[in-house]
Protein backbone atom coordinates (compact mmCIF):
# COMPACT_ATOMS: atom_id res chain seq x y z
CA UNK A 1 0.00 0.00 0.00
CA UNK A 2 0.94 3.46 -1.13
CA UNK A 3 1.62 5.28 2.07
CA UNK A 4 1.50 8.61 0.78
CA UNK A 5 -1.96 8.02 -1.76
CA UNK A 6 -3.50 4.40 0.29
CA UNK A 7 -3.23 2.87 -3.62
CA UNK A 8 -2.65 -0.58 -3.10
CA UNK A 9 0.13 -1.60 -4.76
CA UNK A 10 -0.33 -5.40 -4.44
CA UNK A 11 -3.01 -7.59 -3.52
CA UNK A 12 -3.24 -11.44 -3.74
CA UNK A 13 -6.11 -10.86 -6.38
CA UNK A 14 -3.78 -9.45 -8.71
CA UNK A 15 -0.50 -10.92 -8.59
CA UNK A 16 2.20 -9.24 -10.81
CA UNK A 17 4.36 -12.44 -11.10
CA UNK A 18 1.83 -15.11 -11.82
CA UNK A 19 1.26 -16.83 -15.33
CA UNK A 20 -2.36 -16.99 -15.39
CA UNK A 21 -3.47 -13.86 -17.95
CA UNK A 22 -5.85 -11.72 -16.35
CA UNK A 23 -6.59 -8.31 -16.69
CA UNK A 24 -4.48 -6.11 -15.16
CA UNK A 25 -5.28 -3.17 -13.21
CA UNK A 26 -3.44 0.55 -13.70
CA UNK A 27 -0.50 0.44 -11.53
CA UNK A 28 0.91 3.40 -9.02
CA UNK A 29 2.02 5.63 -12.41
CA UNK A 30 -0.30 4.41 -14.76
CA UNK A 31 0.52 1.99 -16.42
CA UNK A 32 -0.95 -1.52 -17.01
CA UNK A 33 1.53 -3.97 -18.20
CA UNK A 34 -0.65 -5.95 -20.85
CA UNK A 35 2.33 -6.47 -22.88
CA UNK A 36 4.15 -8.68 -20.38
CA UNK A 37 4.98 -12.39 -21.24
CA UNK A 38 2.82 -15.42 -19.93
CA UNK A 39 5.59 -17.20 -18.58
CA UNK A 40 6.36 -15.89 -14.56
CA UNK A 41 10.15 -14.67 -14.48
CA UNK A 42 11.00 -18.31 -12.22
CA UNK A 43 9.27 -20.06 -15.24
CA UNK A 44 11.92 -18.32 -17.20
CA UNK A 45 15.63 -18.43 -14.92
CA UNK A 46 14.12 -22.31 -14.81
CA UNK A 47 13.89 -22.44 -18.39
CA UNK A 48 17.33 -21.26 -19.04
CA UNK A 49 18.89 -23.21 -16.10
CA UNK A 50 17.31 -26.85 -18.10
CA UNK A 51 18.83 -25.42 -21.38
CA UNK A 52 22.27 -24.95 -19.81
CA UNK A 53 21.95 -28.41 -18.14
CA UNK A 54 22.08 -29.79 -21.65
CA UNK A 55 24.52 -28.22 -23.47
CA UNK A 56 27.46 -30.80 -24.66
CA UNK A 57 30.31 -30.67 -22.33
CA UNK A 58 33.43 -28.72 -22.85
CA UNK A 59 34.80 -25.01 -22.68
CA UNK A 60 31.72 -23.49 -23.88
CA UNK A 61 28.87 -25.99 -22.26
CA UNK A 62 30.53 -25.45 -18.77
CA UNK A 63 30.72 -20.93 -19.42
CA UNK A 64 26.96 -21.11 -20.08
CA UNK A 65 25.92 -23.24 -17.10
CA UNK A 66 28.05 -20.78 -15.31
CA UNK A 67 26.74 -17.73 -16.69
CA UNK A 68 23.07 -19.45 -16.16
CA UNK A 69 24.15 -19.71 -12.36
CA UNK A 70 24.92 -16.33 -12.53
CA UNK A 71 21.91 -15.46 -13.34
CA UNK A 72 20.16 -17.50 -11.09
CA UNK A 73 21.49 -16.05 -8.37
CA UNK A 74 21.40 -12.62 -8.97
CA UNK A 75 19.72 -10.27 -7.36
CA UNK A 76 17.17 -7.86 -9.39
CA UNK A 77 19.46 -4.66 -10.23
CA UNK A 78 22.19 -7.58 -11.63
CA UNK A 79 19.68 -9.67 -13.41
CA UNK A 80 19.61 -7.43 -16.69
CA UNK A 81 23.26 -7.34 -16.98
CA UNK A 82 23.83 -11.05 -16.75
CA UNK A 83 21.10 -12.03 -19.41
CA UNK A 84 22.43 -9.42 -21.66
CA UNK A 85 25.94 -10.62 -21.29
CA UNK A 86 24.65 -14.40 -21.57
CA UNK A 87 22.78 -13.15 -25.05
CA UNK A 88 25.92 -11.83 -25.80
CA UNK A 89 27.38 -14.64 -25.46
CA UNK A 90 24.90 -17.10 -27.41
CA UNK A 91 24.60 -14.42 -30.14
CA UNK A 92 28.41 -14.41 -30.34
CA UNK A 93 27.87 -18.63 -30.67
CA UNK A 94 25.55 -18.22 -33.53
CA UNK A 95 27.52 -16.19 -35.50
CA UNK A 96 30.18 -18.65 -34.99
CA UNK A 97 28.29 -20.91 -36.54
CA UNK A 98 26.72 -19.41 -39.52
CA UNK A 99 30.24 -19.01 -40.39
CA UNK A 100 31.35 -22.28 -40.74
CA UNK A 101 33.82 -21.71 -36.82
CA UNK A 102 31.78 -23.72 -34.25
CA UNK A 103 33.50 -25.77 -32.12
CA UNK A 104 32.65 -29.83 -31.36
CA UNK A 105 31.88 -28.84 -28.35
CA UNK A 106 29.42 -26.11 -29.68
CA UNK A 107 25.65 -25.99 -28.39
CA UNK A 108 23.51 -26.88 -31.42
CA UNK A 109 21.68 -24.05 -33.45
CA UNK A 110 18.37 -25.11 -32.32
CA UNK A 111 19.61 -25.01 -28.56
CA UNK A 112 20.78 -21.90 -28.51
CA UNK A 113 17.73 -20.44 -30.59
CA UNK A 114 15.90 -21.73 -27.61
CA UNK A 115 18.61 -19.79 -24.96
CA UNK A 116 18.04 -16.66 -27.34
CA UNK A 117 14.35 -16.27 -27.19
CA UNK A 118 14.21 -17.12 -23.00
CA UNK A 119 16.61 -14.74 -22.52
CA UNK A 120 15.02 -11.85 -24.53
CA UNK A 121 11.79 -12.33 -22.11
Amino acid sequence: MCHECGQVLWCRAYDPWGAARVEAPPDHWGGTRADRSPWTLFENLQHVLRLAEECPSGPVGDAIRRAACELIEADSWQRSVCQRRMLKSVAHLQWRQLRGLARADDPTPQMLKQLADVLRH
